[in-house]
């Protein structure tokens, strides 16, 4: 395709990445941009999570979790103790999101750079890996957004898209309850389009960069599964 080809807008690329991905990043392998899609997911999920922590839905959750938490270790504390927590909580959870999601979105699109442009020579650049990755995490906010109405829906913060939620019958204890609590459907969709999109920017087989992307995922999910485990 022409370099001289009209650019694709923001609006068309947020939309192109739940209906036709492939066409969004041949536009990013040609003009890498990442801002916007950045900005969005950034104030989206903020917005999520003071929705949540604001109501008295999300209030009563976030003590019981609390809550479960305490009795967990064996611990107590005092209702006002609790009502402090949860008062801090108010502005802290969505104010760190401002800070965390921008730094985690660059930490996680380097490591996918690290292993497809470096470790396995391929040609994308890094601003074009971090603008691939930037939109496929606009797939996150429907993640979000699906878990916010959960939460109003059952009354507690626990996910609703996770595997783990399809298998009653696993002991929350269980290394493989906690396995497959890192295995999130919206986490699922959004490395499949990244292997779509690495695929595209490093001239790969699809096949091939999604064997990648899931290969590293799944050690990375036992090793953290390992350490929840050891530490529980």
């Amino acid at each position: 395709m022409s370099e001289n080809q009209a650019a694709m807008g923001f609006p068309a690329r947020a939309l192109g990445i739940f209906t036709a991905p492939s066409s969004v990043f041949e536009e990013l392998a040609r003009r890498p941009t990442w801002l916007a899609a950045l900005l969005l997911i950034t104030f989206s999920i903020m917005v999520l999570n003071g929705v949540v922590i604001w109501s008295k839905t999300g209030e009563a959750a976030t003590r019981q979790q609390i809550q479960e938490a305490l009795e967990k270790r064996g611990q107590t504390l005092p209702p006002e103790a609790v009502d402090s927590q949860i008062a801090i909580y108010r502005y802290a959870a969505p104010v760190s999101v401002l800070v965390v999601l921008p730094l985690a979105t660059l930490g996680l699109a380097g490591l996918v750079y690290l292993i497809f442009s470096i470790a396995l020579g391929g040609e994308g650049t890094f601003r074009q890996t971090f603008s691939v990755y930037t939109h496929v995490s606009l797939i996150g906010i429907v993640g979000a957004a699906v878990a916010t109405g959960m939460v109003f829906l059952k009354g507690n913060l626990k996910s609703s898209t996770a595997l783990s939620a399809f298998l009653p019958f696993l002991e929350e204890t269980s290394f493989a309850y906690k396995f497959f609590q890192g295995m999130d459907l919206f986490i699922l969709w959004q490395l499949a389009v990244v292997a779509i999109g690495m695929g595209i920017i490093n001239k790969m087989a699809t096949r091939k960069a999604a064997t990648i992307i899931f290969s590293v995922y799944l050690v990375i999910l036992v090793l953290i599964t390992v350490v929840r485990q050891a530490l529980s």
